[in-house]
């Protein structure tokens, strides 16, 4: 099986269906050279699987990935052959060298062999190589994503190997495709064979709470203890936005979680800047409200805070008619008891315009304004708006409704102590919702989507 100038080094395993070796090519290139032999395959899918993981590895490139050398196979010569042993499938790609995770966790276990700072730095890297299969056309499915498969390089950086179990399309038929994987690290999709992007963040996010807490997931995943796996996660003092990824990778629902890496990775880097805004001093997170809701969201370079403006609404006819006709009184009877000398009446009346002027005004340039400065949500009233300061651990809701003011228009409240503060109000229904929405992923550190983070 191999070529002029290629030397053998050592054998790296074997599967009982494929055997892999380290050679050495004729250039001094070091080679993983697997090996399919004919007599050893007692399914034809596994002759399908490893055509399949040399089709799919001689058109992918990323740093992340081994290179793709070659495939080769005699197996057209099966039926000239006297001896099917001797029919064979090879597959060369680059020798990753390093050490895998699991070699780690061997070594180490029951202790973690990854802290909760160099959490987010493994989970960006596994990402980022997850992402790149996931944009493949059609997306490019691990299938296998554990801690054996992830290599440590030497320079740095990490590298996926394993792709013997990779699916290249996402299944078309109503039986899906065969059931592979490690369990443990697979969630029930998997385990029915309708594997999909989703299901290889479930194998990261599987491999990552191993790393960093020392327990298998399945111990924690599973367990019937509501709880078990974010109390681990807490313990092993990982931050609260890396928990909730990985709780939403690890939803046992497809639905439930990230649809792909890229998505995940993006709730990774906002999870990041939001926690940055809330301890550094410079920090601008832009949070895009749906069209034709008019907000302003960024941060303050003095004050380490994000805050955020919304224009109220204005005035239903009503409310415009009630207050253009109390200026007018006003000002007719302010000027008429002036003349007269009655000052009394005049100071009254005086009162109504008054009142007439702040509604109007109010409802041209008055603004909804709050600052969250990563703990505290205060609400800065302006031409008479609402005010007040809440600490968000005493929030027990944020909900948005009807303006009891004027009830053409919307309000968002809170819900603290059993007590409900109005912190704007006066809005449209779309800038309600998205107000409210906004806060309460403030409030548990998760952006949407569709988050810029600048």
């Amino acid at each position: 099986m191999l070529d002029e100038g290629e030397r053998y080094l050592k054998t790296l395993g074997s599967s009982g269906v494929t055997d892999s070796y380290c050679i050495e090519a004729a250039d001094g290139r070091r080679l993983v050279l697997k090996v399919l032999r004919l007599a050893n395959v007692d399914r034809w899918k596994a002759v399908e699987l490893f055509e399949r993981e040399a089709e799919v590895l001689q058109n992918l490139d990323h740093p992340g990935i081994p290179a793709y050398v070659d495939f080769r196979t005699d197996i057209e010569d099966l039926a000239e052959s006297d001896e099917t042993g001797a029919v064979t499938l090879t597959v060369r790609r680059e020798w990753v060298p390093g050490e895998s995770m699991q070699s780690r966790l061997d070594a180490s276990t029951p202790r973690p062999v990854l802290d909760a700072a160099e959490l987010g730095d493994f989970l960006g890297e596994g990402l980022n190589i997850l992402a790149y299969l996931h944009s493949q056309n059609p997306p490019v499915v691990h299938r296998d994503v554990t801690p054996e498969h992830w290599i440590a390089a030497p320079e740095g950086g990490l590298k996926l190997v394993g792709f013997g179990s990779l699916q290249s399309m996402l299944p078309q038929t109503r039986g899906g495709s065969t059931f592979v994987g490690t369990r443990g690290y697979i969630p029930v999709e998997q385990m029915m064979g309708r594997a999909v992007p989703a299901s290889d963040l479930y194998g990261l996010a599987a491999t990552a709470v191993h790393m960093v807490t020392g327990q298998h997931p399945g111990d924690l995943v599973s367990s019937d203890e509501t709880g078990t796996l974010r109390t681990h996660l807490e313990e092993a003092e990982v931050n609260s936005g890396h928990i909730s990824l990985l709780e939403s990778m690890l939803e046992p629902q497809p639905g439930e979680r990230p649809p792909d890496a890229k998505a995940a990775k993006r709730r990774l880097d906002e999870s990041a800047a939001l926690a940055e805004a809330s301890n550094y001093d410079i920090a601008l997170i832009d949070t895009p409200p749906p069209e034709k809701v008019d907000a302003r969201v960024d941060a303050s370079s003095e004050s380490d805070e994000i805050r955020l403006t919304l224009p109220r609404e204005g005035y239903s006819t009503k409310q415009w008619i009630f207050s253009a006709a109390g200026m007018l009184v006003g000002i007719g009877f302010t000027a008429s008891y002036t003349l007269a000398g009655s000052w009394v009446i005049a100071a009254s009346m005086g009162a109504v315009f008054l009142w007439g002027f702040l509604k109007t005004m109010r409802a041209v340039v008055g603004t909804n304004r709050l600052a969250f400065d990563g703990s505290t949500l205060e609400s800065k009233g302006r031409i008479l708006g609402h005010s007040g300061q809440w600490s968000m651990e005493d929030v027990d809701a944020i909900d948005w409704g009807r303006d009891e003011d004027d009830r053409s228009f919307y309000c968002v409240d809170l819900e603290v102590d059993g007590s409900t503060h109005t912190i704007a109000s006066r809005l449209s229904r779309p800038r309600a919702v998205w107000l409210a929405d906004f806060l309460q992923r403030l409030r548990t550190r998760r952006l949407p989507d569709d988050t810029r983070t600048l």
